[in-house]
C-alpha cells in the first residue's frame, strides 16, 4: 500500500512481500493438507486411466476396420491406377516443380499405394514438360527429379512432350531446354509418342538419337526460332513412324520417312510447301490442315491422294480454303471442315463414299450451304452442322428441308445441329416443327438427333409426339446453352 517518506513527504508504493517473509503454515497445518492432495492425485489418476481406456478401445475399433480397397490384390490395384489416371501428367516449370502429375499424388495416400505407384512403369510413361521462360526469374528444372521419373518407366514405351514457352529473343530456350533433352536422349529406344516445340539450338542435345528410334510411332515437331539452314535429320530413320504433326516445318526443313506416314497434321505452311509435303506422303489415310498461308503456288500440282479417307480443316481462313478444292480424294469417308466462303467446287469433296460430315458454316445469308448439303451422297450416315452467329437464320429452312424433302440427306442415322450466339433474329423453332421433322426422319432411319442453341428452344418433354419417339428408342436432345460450341481445333469428329 502507498506510504509517505518521513524526510521529503513523497508518496511511494510499497514493494510486494517476498515469499520468504510471507507467513508460513505450521507443521500441523501441512500434515493436515497432505492427505487432501493425495486424494486429489488419486482422483486425477483414476480419471486419466478412464480416458486412456476409452482411447485404447477406440483405437482397437479403428485397427479392426478392414478397408476393402486395401484388400485388393496388387495387380488389380495397379490396373485401376492405370485406368483412372490421365494419360498425360502435366509437369510445369520452373515454379511448379512440385506438380509432378498424378502418380505422385497416389503416393501420398498411404504406404501401400506409394509402393504400388512406384512399381508401375505405365504410370510414369506419359508426361508433358512445359517450361515457361517468360517469367522474370526462371529457374532451371531439377534434372535429377526428371531423371528419377523417367527411370521408373523401365523399358515401357514413353510418351513425352516438351514445350519451351517463350517470347524472348535470347538463348534462354536453349539454356533451360537442353538439360531436359539431355535426359530424354538416352531413352530414345523406348520413345513411342514424342513432341518437341523448342529452339533449334536445344535440339542439338538430341544428336545421339539418330537411328535409335525403333518404337517411335508419332511425332510432333515445331521450332520457336528460325528455320534450319539444313534439314533436321534426327527422325529420318524411324521404322514405325506413321503419325506426324508439323508446325511451320515442311519437306525442305525436316527429313522424315514420308512414304510410310498415314496421318499428317500440318500448321503454318504455305500452299507450295504443302504441295511438296503431300507429294511425298503418298500413303496418307488422314490429313489435318491448320492455318495455311497463300503464296500464289500452282495448286494444280497437288497430287492425287488415293488412300486418303479423312480430312480435317481446323481453320476458317480463305488461304486454307484455296487448297481444299484441289485435293483429289476418291475414297474420302470423313470430312471435318470450317469454311467462310461458298464455292461450287466444294461439292467435289462429297465423294460417293462419304460417311461422316462435320461442317462449320461461318457465313451464309442466301442459303447456299443448303444446296451444297443437298449434293452429299446417300452414303452419309452421320452429320454435325454448326451454324455461326451470321448464318443462324438458315436454321428454319434447314429444318424445313429435312421435313419436306426426303432426298435431302436421305441416309442420315445421326444428326447434330449447333447454333451459336447470333446477331440477327430468326423465326423461333416450335415443338411442332421439331416433332414433324423428327417423325419424318425417324421413318427414314434417323436414330439420334441433337439440337443445341444459344437461343431459347422449346421444352420437347412437354410434347407427347416427341415423347413417343423417345419411348420408341430414338435419342433426342434439345437444349439451350449459353456457349454451346466446342473447340473446332480438336481432330476428333
Amino acid at each position: 500500500m502507498p506510504f509517505k517518506c518521513h524526510s521529503c513527504g513523497t508518496t511511494l508504493e510499497a514493494a510486494p512481500m517476498s515469499p520468504s517473509i510471507r507467513p508460513r503454515l505450521t507443521n500441523q497445518e501441512l500434515r493436515a493438507r497432505a492427505p487432501a492432495l493425495d486424494a486429489e492425485i488419486a482422483r486425477a489418476r483414476a480419471y486419466l486411466d478412464q480416458v486412456l481406456a476409452k482411447r485404447e478401445m477406440v483405437q482397437n475399433v479403428l485397427d479392426a476396420i478392414v478397408y476393402p480397397v486395401l484388400t485388393l490384390p496388387v495387380e488389380i490395384t495397379s490396373q485401376i491406377f492405370c485406368w483412372t489416371l490421365a494419360k498425360t501428367g502435366h509437369i510445369a516449370f520452373p515454379h511448379n516443380l512440385r506438380l509432378l502429375g498424378q502418380p505422385l499424388h497416389l503416393g501420398q495416400i498411404c504406404r501401400l499405394w506409394r509402393q504400388i505407384a512406384l512399381s508401375i512403369p505405365q504410370l510414369w510413361n506419359h508426361m508433358d514438360f512445359v517450361i515457361d521462360l517468360n517469367l522474370n526469374q526462371p529457374q532451371a528444372p531439377s534434372a535429377s527429379l526428371i531423371h528419377t521419373c523417367l527411370s521408373r518407366t523401365a523399358s515401357s514405351p514413353l510418351s513425352l512432350f516438351l514445350d519451351a514457352t517463350t517470347h524472348r529473343t535470347d538463348n534462354r530456350t536453349s539454356w533451360y531446354a537442353e538439360p531436359i533433352l539431355d535426359i530424354f536422349a538416352p531413352y530414345s529406344k523406348t520413345w513411342e509418342n514424342v513432341g518437341f516445340y523448342t529452339s533449334l539450338n536445344s535440339l542439338r542435345a538430341l544428336s545421339g538419337i539418330y537411328k535409335q528410334l525403333p518404337r517411335l510411332k508419332s511425332l510432333k515437331l515445331g521450332l520457336r526460332d528460325r528455320k534450319p539452314a539444313t534439314p533436321i535429320t534426327l527422325f529420318e530413320e524411324a521404322p514405325l513412324l506413321q503419325t506426324v504433326h508439323l508446325i511451320k516445318l515442311h519437306s525442305q526443313t525436316v527429313t522424315l520417312p514420308w512414304s510410310q506416314l498415314t496421318v499428317l497434321h500440318v500448321e503454318g505452311l504455305r500452299a507450295g510447301e504443302l504441295c511438296g509435303v503431300l507429294g511425298l506422303t503418298t500413303n496418307l489415310v488422314s490429313l489435318i490442315i491448320g492455318r495455311a498461308l497463300d503464296d500464289e503456288a500452282n495448286l494444280w500440282d497437288l497430287p492425287p491422294l488415293p488412300h486418303l479417307q479423312s480430312i480435317v480443316f481446323t481453320t476458317t481462313s480463305l488461304d486454307a480454303y484455296q487448297i481444299l478444292p484441289f485435293l483429289t480424294v476418291p475414297r474420302l469417308r470423313d470430312l471435318k471442315v470450317a469454311l467462310s466462303y461458298q464455292r461450287d467446287n466444294i461439292a467435289q469433296l462429297f465423294a460417293h463414299a462419304l460417311d461422316r460430315l462435320y461442317i462449320f458454316i461461318a457465313y451464309d445469308r442466301d442459303g447456299a450451304w443448303l444446296q451444297y448439303l443437298a449434293t452429299t451422297p446417300p452414303s452419309l450416315r452421320t452429320a454435325k452442322i454448326v451454324l455461326s452467329s451470321r448464318c443462324a437464320v438458315i436454321l428454319g429452312p434447314l429444318l424445313s428441308h429435312l421435313t419436306d424433302d426426303p432426298t435431302f440427306l436421305p441416309g442420315l442415322e445421326s444428326l447434330a445441329i449447333t447454333v451459336l450466339r447470333q446477331y440477327e433474329e430468326h423465326a423461333p423453332v416450335t415443338a411442332r416443327v421439331l416433332s414433324d421433322m423428327l417423325r419424318t426422319r425417324r421413318a427414314l432411319g434417323l436414330q439420334n438427333f441433337e439440337l443445341v442453341s444459344s437461343v431459347s428452344l422449346p421444352d420437347t418433354r412437354l410434347d407427347t409426339r416427341i415423347a413417343g419417339l423417345v419411348a420408341d428408342g430414338m435419342h433426342i436432345r434439345v437444349e439451350t446453352q449459353a456457349e454451346p460450341y466446342n473447340d473446332f481445333g480438336r481432330p476428333e469428329f
